[in-house]
């Protein structure tokens, strides 16, 4: 009838309009029907309708799909699982669906293409290497100093020290595990009744309030 082929039209418009591909099976886990996009992505035609899931550009993964269609169809519970093809990353969802027939039973299968979020993990984790590498030359040229030093942010925050830095806390007693990382030394040097103390606090003020380029005392 006229409104089952308009139902049929909007079935298969629906199945296009997804920008992943689709594939969907019947009991015997036979292709009954494919969208566009899994036309263009593995390669199937028409003559691929009504036998086993086959992928003509990727038989690797046409054979792990036809495992979990089948294995969907059985249990009547969907599946999920990653797969790569031609450079494409997935998300691969098998979900059971019943016919007509109570029982009988097929598997839609739908590909979710993750590959810009799978590239863009890889760049933070890149990014992620390169900060530790960065992280871990700036601790070694730190701890390659004789002098005691402690890096202090814009706030006077501390935010690392060095080796000889903290063998100094620990031969003073420092009780601190973190040797003064996290803590304003602006605030240890004003609650310090230590008169260089008062001095050195007075001195990074200045510079990090812009009124002079450089301190020193001894």
């Amino acid at each position: 009838s006229i409104e089952l082929a308009l139902l049929i039209e909007d079935l298969e418009n629906i199945q296009n309009s997804l920008d992943g591909p689709l594939l969907v099976a019947d009991a015997r886990g036979y292709l009954r029907h494919v969208n566009e996009e899994a036309r263009r992505s593995f390669g199937l035609t028409g003559e691929h309708l009504g036998g086993p899931v086959i992928l003509p550009n990727d038989a690797a993964l046409a054979t792990q799909v036809a495992s979990r269609v089948h294995k969907v169809i059985e249990a009547g519970e969907g599946s999920e699982f990653k797969a790569t093809s031609h450079a494409r990353h997935y998300r691969v969802h098998v979900r059971p669906y019943l016919g007509r027939h109570k029982g009988n039973r097929g598997a839609v299968v739908i590909f979710h293409d993750v590959t810009q979020i799978v590239g863009i993990n890889e760049r933070l984790k890149r990014s992620e290497q390169r900060i530790r590498l960065s992280g871990a030359r700036h601790e070694a040229t730190l701890n390659s100093l004789p002098a005691n030093v402690a890096v202090i942010d814009a706030k006077g925050i501390v935010v690392a020290v060095n080796a000889a830095w903290r063998r100094f806390g620990q031969d003073n007693g420092l009780a601190d595990k973190r040797h003064g990382v996290g803590q304003s030394y602006l605030a240890i040097c004003r609650a310090s009744n230590d008169v260089d103390a008062s001095v050195v606090g007075e001195g990074l003020r200045r510079i990090l309030n812009g009124e002079c380029k450089e301190f020193s005392h001894e």
